[in-house]
C-alpha cells in the first residue's frame, strides 16, 4: 500500500481478531504485535446497548501497558472505525 494513502491503527480488545476488523475495514493488513506504553485497559464509562455493557477503552496510566496489534488501513476506511466501534 502507498504510505500516504494509509495509516497505522493500534488495535486491542475485540479488534485483535482480523475477521472482526475486516467487517468495517476490509483494507486492514496486520503488520505487527505492539505494546502501548503508559496506558491501561479500562471499561466504560458509557454503557453500550449494543455491547450490553461497557466497551473496552484505553486510558493514560504511567508504568502500565496494553498489548495489541498494528494494522495498516486505507484512509478511506478511517470513518468506519468510529462508526463501527461505538
Amino acid at each position: 500500500m502507498n504510505a500516504c494513502n494509509t495509516f497505522l491503527y493500534f488495535a486491542y480488545g475485540s479488534n485483535l481478531l482480523q475477521q472482526r476488523i475486516h467487517v468495517a475495514n476490509p483494507t486492514a493488513i496486520f503488520r505487527t504485535i505492539a505494546k502501548l506504553q503508559d496506558y491501561r485497559l479500562d471499561f466504560g464509562p458509557l454503557y453500550s446497548n449494543r455491547w450490553q455493557g461497557c466497551a473496552a477503552t484505553i486510558v493514560p496510566h504511567e508504568k502500565s501497558h496494553v498489548w495489541g496489534v498494528l494494522y495498516e488501513i486505507d484512509n478511506k476506511d478511517l470513518p468506519n472505525l468510529d462508526r463501527y466501534n461505538n
